[in-house]
């Protein structure tokens, strides 16, 4: 989610069943386009992956711009095109990984916790766990 300088990161890991592994809430400065900001958050979403030491990984983001980039091999020397290469380099050390594009209507708990992180200072990181302000769209999402 894209404010004057700020943008609100929210990311979701779940496991092949959709239960819950971790979530991401992060807000940063970031001066450039929405294309930016989204490509931004794919490298954070992929370093929390790599942290959390997932091997198999599917990426879902509902920034078709940014999966199409991801998808392909070829170059964009914008910023958000370079933090893409950044997040591919490292999803290329896992066994195996995927990404797909889903509509954010499919993905409501990671757009909340994007917006709910515009009102923190600090990243929160929360693992094995849901953060209390998306429990019920998660389980809404599990259905």
């Amino acid at each position: 989610m894209v404010g004057t300088d700020n943008i609100g990161v929210g990311v979701i890991i779940r496991d092949h069943q959709g239960q819950i592994i971790g979530a991401l809430m992060a807000s940063k400065c970031l001066k450039g386009s929405s294309f930016d900001a989204e490509a931004h958050g794919l490298l954070l979403a992929t370093v929390f992956c790599k942290e959390l030491g997932l091997k198999h990984v599917v990426i879902e983001g509902d920034s078709k711009q940014v999966i199409d980039l991801l998808q392909r091999q070829c170059s964009n020397w914008s910023m958000g095109g370079l933090l893409i290469e950044d997040a591919r380099q490292l999803m290329d050390s896992c066994s195996e990984w995927t990404s797909s594009h889903a509509y954010r209507e499919a993905n409501m708990a990671a757009h909340h916790l994007a917006k709910s992180t515009l009102n923190f200072s600090e990243d929160l990181y929360d693992i094995e766990e849901c953060f209390f302000c998306i429990q019920s769209i998660v389980n809404l999402e599990m259905l």
